[in-house]
């Protein structure tokens, strides 16, 4: 029995060996049973080895983050400078410490990717004594 481990690409050992076993004269399907893959994945990186010359994953698809996981320590460098933020205020610090605008949306999207959560604090008053900051890290 064959376990996915979701969407992730294969790696380029076994992407070398399918080829290897496709060349060495076995059926796809034979070649598609013996690696646990299914058929159509065989059938793609015969046609891939074939026309592109190279057997690497094509990119994800979808948006690229706004802040790169490179540049995430210096978003944490600007949420400690003061813990109240608000997205918008947030959104233009980050500007101003690194020159790139970026939309509260994406800001918020990035926060939570690095386990940050926030309080909206617009409409209700400030409590004498603070609970809890409102910007936290996930333990």
């Amino acid at each position: 029995m064959c376990y996915s481990g979701g969407m992730k690409p294969l790696s380029p050992d076994l992407r070398q060996r399918i080829v290897q076993a496709l060349q060495s004269g076995q059926t796809r399907e034979q070649v598609a049973t013996r690696f646990c893959v299914s058929l159509s994945s065989v059938q793609r990186l015969k046609k891939q080895g074939k026309e592109h010359q190279h057997l690497k994953p094509k990119p994800v698809p979808g948006r690229q983050r706004a802040i790169k996981e490179t540049q995430a320590a210096a978003l944490k460098e600007v949420i400690a400078t003061q813990n109240d933020w608000t997205l918008d205020a947030l959104a233009q610090a980050w500007e101003q410490h690194t020159g790139k605008a970026i939309s509260t949306s994406a800001l918020h999207r990035n926060l939570h990717w690095l386990g940050y959560s926030y309080k909206k604090r617009a409409v209700s008053p400030r409590r004498e004594t603070p609970t809890s900051a409102p910007l936290s890290s996930k333990p």
